[in-house]
């Protein structure tokens, strides 16, 4: 140290200012070095954080991605059940159209079964009232 300072003496103004000029030099760098450190301990937090935001984004995604396949799961269930439901429907007014005929046909064959009956009745009255003929 005292070799320095007698090479500071002997040097004069001129190695003053190195001095002062070396110093300066050392604040500056240490400035920029804090300056610099500052700024890439904001572009990590900026990192971080931009990184939780992508994830969070992906967690939406897929969720909605899930909800599209549900609903598009629950849209050709409900198709295939409005179609069962349609061929159900059309096999029961088929049905129904069958029976309603048969209806129709049991009631004609019943007029007709009635007509009969009154038309025995009306002969077996007749034969009743009609004398007896001696001999048959």
């Amino acid at each position: 140290m005292e070799a320095a300072l007698k090479t500071l003496a002997d040097q004069g103004v001129a190695g003053a200012l190195l001095v002062l000029f070396l110093g300066a030099i050392v604040y500056l760098n240490k400035k920029r070095e804090e300056s610099s450190d500052a700024r890439l301990k904001d572009t990590k937090e900026q990192l971080v954080v931009t990184a939780e935001t992508n994830h969070t984004l992906a967690t939406l995604k897929d969720a909605v991605s899930g909800v599209a396949s549900s609903i598009t799961t629950i849209s050709l269930n409900m198709s295939a059940m409005h179609a069962d439901n349609r061929s159900a429907l059309d096999r029961m007014n088929s049905r129904d159209e069958r029976i309603e005929r048969m209806i129709e046909e049991i009631g004609k064959s019943s007029s007709a079964t009635r007509a009969t009956v009154e038309s025995i009745t009306k002969d077996l009255d007749r034969l009743l009232d009609q004398p007896a003929v001696p001999g048959r």
